[in-house]
């Protein structure tokens, strides 16, 4: 029976655990995004913890001959601190969820939903990121709003959604700031990937365009065509 237990719990928490996992991974972190943001990091620390953690502690707790009402109590009390300690964890991987990708002149722009202020539009629990555009000229611009609005107290444009466009019906201007790959780049950035699609599809062509995510400088490596995320690469 102990055995039993401990199989039945490390079941229902694996179940658990690949629901989270495929949320994670395919929703609020597509493609490059999870190990751009660092999803992949907190994963592997939640997800296992959270599956091995419960179900020994049941191994642990369940002994036969214990009192029923006792043996109950211990695995209601496990029950409630794993789905606690998950929660806060799945609570945290939502709040560095990318919610916005924001094509400001030159540059495309990822705010995660704790970067936006309290009460702005984040989509619901499971939205994937929206893709969106900003009538800015350049990167400068946008820069110079977020100073300008920082100075005067008001919410800059940038970090307001209810100004966002979104981004179909305007994919033209994505790909005329796209700038075309190097032979190195592609190969440094995208390596065995790009070998096979060059494979799968000679005319396949590669575009980049600053990212900028938290303080950090990225590229964005998009399809030319498609405008489909490949990569997202340091210089």
């Amino acid at each position: 029976m102990r055995l039993k237990a401990f199989l039945t719990h490390l079941l229902i928490s694996l179940l658990v655990g690949g629901c989270c996992w495929l949320l994670i991974r395919y929703w609020w972190f597509p493609g490059p995004f999870f190990a751009a943001l660092s999803a992949d990091g907190l994963v592997r620390i939640l997800v296992p913890a959270d599956i091995v953690l419960g179900p020994l502690l049941t191994l642990v707790v369940y002994r036969a001959g214990k009192a029923r009402a006792k043996l109950i109590f211990d695995l209601v009390c496990i029950g409630c601190v794993q789905g606690l300690a998950l929660a806060y964890g799945v609570w945290v991987i939502h709040q560095v969820r990318p919610v916005h990708v924001v094509l400001a002149g030159n540059e495309l722009y990822v705010h995660r939903a704790v970067d936006l202020p309290e009460g702005a539009a984040v989509g619901p629990f499971w939205q994937a990121p929206i893709w969106s555009i900003l009538p800015y000229q350049n990167a400068v611009q946008a820069e110079v709003d977020l100073a300008i609005a920082a100075l005067q107290g008001q919410l800059p444009t940038l970090l307001n959604p209810a100004e966002f466009t979104p981004m179909a019906g305007h994919e033209a201007q994505l790909r005329a700031r796209l700038l075309p790959l190097s032979a190195s780049e592609q190969a440094n950035w995208l390596g065995n990937r790009t070998a096979s699609d060059a494979a799968a599809s000679p005319g396949q062509q590669f575009g980049k365009i600053p990212m900028r995510i938290r303080d950090h400088q990225w590229f964005a490596v998009l399809d030319m065509e498609t405008l489909n995320l490949i990569a997202i690469v340091t210089e």
